[in-house]
């Protein structure tokens, strides 16, 4: 949970010092490339610098490469790998273009790109049925 919620740490201080330019506040696809080509790197500083794990640290470095591959088996970059690229679904996100059958995280972690959307739509129902009874 705690790799998913910083795995885009970097993008904060980034964000934060461009908010003082006003050319970037205004241009969104600027902003949007800068964030994207720097926050991994951004982040690795920002948790070394809070003396993060490395295991964590490497969520946040590599978490945007899709052909990341490890030797020692699945690991948390292969899980927020996976997690970002649902969260692109329905969006116009150029990730949505990929073919996810050739992102390694997928058969590291003993999925198909199909199997892995099943499992994301049966958990949204389920959270569906439990909001409906805690609602009603």
């Amino acid at each position: 949970m705690l790799a998913g919620l910083i795995h885009d740490i970097g993008a904060v201080p980034i964000l934060t010092q461009a908010a003082k330019v006003p050319e970037l506040v205004v241009n969104k696809a600027a902003m949007h490339r800068i964030v994207e080509r720097l926050h991994p790197g951004v982040g690795r500083i920002v948790l070394q610098g809070w003396q993060f794990p490395e295991e964590l640290v490497k969520v946040v470095t590599e978490h945007e490469d899709l052909e990341y591959d490890s030797d020692s088996g699945p690991d948390l970059v292969d899980v927020v790998i996976l997690a970002n690229l649902h969260s692109y679904i329905g969006t116009t996100a150029h990730r949505c273009n990929i073919n996810w059958d050739f992102v390694p995280s997928f058969g590291k972690l003993g999925l198909t790109p199909q199997a892995s959307i099943a499992a994301v739509i049966d958990a949204r129902d389920e959270l569906a049925e439990l909001r409906n009874l805690l609602t009603s």
